[in-house]
């Protein structure tokens, strides 16, 4: 499993945009680190944004990302706008093998969502 994960955003054929993430499916490495970066030119982690009815009750790690029984995640000090570091604890991996999250994304006049899944690395 990979510990990093890509968020492309394409815009549609109507005008609207919408994200992808790949691979869908991530686990956090041997420093229980997980990275998400944002490879399209523009488009940043939207840290103004509230919790979208998607993440009602997750918790809020910063920037824009929310996490399903999210407390034992956390938003690392090296993480910048188009780049996140996420750190997992796994301390709930027994209880939570795996885990939700949606990543909140603007232009700067758009905003969007997606929804993959991370993977507890003893969870798999």
């Amino acid at each position: 499993m990979a510990d990093k994960a890509r968020i492309t955003v394409t815009q549609q054929s109507d005008g609207s945009y919408s994200a992808s993430i790949g691979p869908d499916s991530i686990t956090p490495d041997s420093n229980k680190d997980i990275k998400l970066d944002i490879d399209t030119s523009g488009w940043m982690f939207d840290s103004q944004v509230s919790a979208p009815p998607e993440a009602n009750g997750w918790t809020s790690i910063g920037s824009g990302i929310y996490v399903e029984n999210g407390s034992d995640f956390s938003l690392k000090n090296d993480s910048n706008s188009t780049k996140a570091k996420i750190n997992d604890t796994g301390a709930d991996r027994s209880v939570h093998p795996t885990h939700r999250y949606l990543v909140c994304l603007t232009d700067g006049t758009n905003h969007i969502n997606t929804d993959p899944i991370i993977i507890d690395r003893d969870g798999n």
